[in-house]
């Protein structure tokens, strides 16, 4: 990175993510701990995120948090701006290594863990996932789950970014597992349904239709210095 000082850094995240509130509450806890100015800035609608990132570089802002979210990165630009002394800290994205630093969960590495975590591992799994795949967890942790369960079915819910899911969906994922409950070979003791996202599972309502697995977050973290 850039011998930058600290005294200000900014932070650009998504506000109708339902985790924001804890997040900048947490951010903002560290930043004053470290006698550090945080600035907070949303990207603008029709604004890209490099463009909102160059903003920041000519009011001589040059340390910078980015959630991404569902928001696309142009690496090229991203080395233009680490080039000419910019900091970037993604945070739940590797999207934009090498040339910024990255926070993010191993979701390989989670989904792996999961399955295997199984007491009693049975023939029939569920994943019900966001539809997004330009997001690389949505990406990632489907397609460790396709691969790992090459026979489990897949169901894709339209992505929001409150998080929020339509009814519709709501029956499509409950449609399914009914499918799976009325296979003849079902041991309701020895099938899961593997959520890709805590806000499925709140808002589906599966847990009393069969045994329900899942964990709050992947068990392994990694950091990855660009």
């Amino acid at each position: 990175g850039n011998a930058n000082p600290l005294d200000v850094v900014a932070l650009t995240a998504p506000s109708r993510n339902p985790f924001f509130a804890n997040f900048i509450a947490e951010f903002q806890k560290q930043a004053w701990e470290k006698n550090t100015l945080l600035l907070y800035v949303e990207v603008p609608e029709r604004a890209t995120l490099e463009d909102c990132l160059y903003r920041l570089y000519t009011r001589n802002i040059r340390n910078v948090v980015v959630w991404q979210d569902d928001q696309t990165v142009d690496r090229e630009k991203l080395l233009r701006l680490r080039s000419i002394g910019m900091n970037m800290v993604f945070f739940d994205a590797d999207d934009a290594l090498p040339y910024a630093d990255a926070v993010f969960l191993d979701n390989v590495d989670a989904v792996k863990s999961l399955l295997k975590s199984v007491e009693f591992p049975g023939e029939n799994y569920l994943y019900v996932g966001w539809d997004n795949r330009s997001i690389s967890n949505v990406r990632k942790r489907e397609a460790a789950f396709t691969e790992n369960c090459p026979d489990g079915g897949v169901v894709r819910i339209p992505w929001r970014r409150d998080r929020k899911i339509e009814e519709e969906s709501v029956k499509r994922v409950k449609k399914e597992i009914q499918k799976i409950l009325s296979s003849k070979s079902l041991s309701i003791y020895h099938d899961f349904i593997l959520l890709s996202d805590a806000q499925l599972r709140q808002q589906s309502n599966v847990a009393h239709s069969v045994p329900l697995l899942w964990q709050a977050s992947p068990p392994s973290t990694l950091i990855f210095p660009a």
